[in-house]
């Protein structure tokens, strides 16, 4: 029972921590952008006119408002529907990973990181949108594909690449698992 309660404490800590290191990078890139760079176009606000060039042609430093979930999937919603619904599906989002991690009966390292991950980037996006009522994305990526022309990512920041290598870590651990299984003739998926 002392080992379970420590690796909870480990796991509560961390989470913290990602949640504050996330947290501030985007006060810092604000603080930056807004205070010394502030460049409006109306409503939307476009502050990437203004670039600290990390990697040239790769990696820029910007500041954008992101009002929309990701890649601008609800950018159609009317702003004020589409934060209150996108703070629900966030809430929503984390009490269902809890929920899921409580119930799971294989604890695997990779299972911890995967779900440490997810939630320490939902929550910190989360902190965002109660409190800002938009997420504060800096890290834009672009690259020159050759024949085809510059492709730009979307401009995101580290609660997503948490979020993201989350979610590849969950994957990459699921077929492991079901590979490990179907060699020893047994096909099953984690259960609640």
């Amino acid at each position: 029972m002392f080992v379970y309660k420590n690796k909870i404490i480990f796991f509560i800590l961390l989470l913290f921590i990602l949640i504050v290191l996330d947290q501030i990078t985007k006060i810092l890139i604000y603080k930056f952008f807004v205070s010394n760079h502030l460049l409006s176009c109306g409503d939307n606000k476009n502050y990437g006119l203004v670039k600290i060039v990390m990697i040239p042609n790769i990696i820029n430093i910007i500041y954008r408002e992101n009002y929309a979930a990701i890649f601008s999937f609800t950018s159609f919603i009317l702003r004020d529907i589409r934060i209150i619904m996108l703070i629900w599906i966030n809430i929503f989002a984390i009490i269902f990973f809890i929920i899921y991690y409580y119930y799971l009966k294989t604890y695997h390292v990779m299972i911890n990181i995967s779900y440490l991950l997810v939630l320490s980037g939902a929550s910190s996006n989360l902190i965002d949108r109660i409190r800002l009522g938009y997420v504060v994305d800096f890290i834009d990526i672009y690259m020159n594909v050759f024949q085809y022309g510059i492709y730009h990512f979307a401009t995101f920041n580290l609660a997503d690449s948490f979020i993201l290598c989350g979610c590849i870590l969950f994957i990459m651990k699921e077929f492991y698992y079901v590979k490990k299984n179907n060699d020893n003739m047994e096909y099953n998926i984690y259960r609640l």
